[in-house]
């Protein structure tokens, strides 16, 4: 995809006054947070309390969107990740730029995440990227891929 030539990353915490803010409103975009499972709007204060306390990877894609990685256990990394609402046809740029950062910091580890089933884009995009489902709740599914360093 033609979107960047060099793509810059940025962690949360090293994220300026205006980049916070541009965050925090796709955040609290409906077309995000209907995807999200916690689907309350949150207040800015309230986001930049979130970034503070990180302890976990949470990387801006320059305007295009976001991802996070949380350890669960020692085999195990769980990655959220979401587009700018306002770009469109972000999706595959997002997630290997996700991979490419899981590869480098965390090669041995299986990647985790939940989607809702309604969300087709979503579950479509994971299995072209080797997510396999592995188990089904009410409303969400639960995927993984093996490792990182494939």
């Amino acid at each position: 995809m033609g979107f960047l030539k060099r793509i810059r990353l940025k962690k949360y915490q090293d994220l300026s006054p205006y980049e916070v803010i541009q965050v925090a409103h796709w955040r609290n975009s409906y077309a995000i947070r209907k995807c999200m499972i916690e689907r309350d709007i949150f207040s800015l204060k309230a986001h930049k309390h979130f970034i503070k306390f990180l302890d976990f990877p949470f990387v801006k894609v320059e305007d295009l969107g976001a991802f996070n990685f949380q350890f669960v256990d020692n085999d195990s990394v769980e990655l959220g990740i979401f587009k700018n609402p306002f770009k469109k046809r972000v999706g595959t740029f997002l997630m290997e730029q996700a991979l490419l950062y899981a590869k480098k910091h965390f090669p041995e580890k299986k990647i985790i995440l939940k989607v809702f089933k309604h969300n087709r884009r979503a579950i479509k995009l994971y299995k072209r990227f080797d997510f396999k489902v592995i188990k089904q709740e009410k409303r969400l599914l639960f995927m993984e891929r093996v490792c990182a360093n494939r």
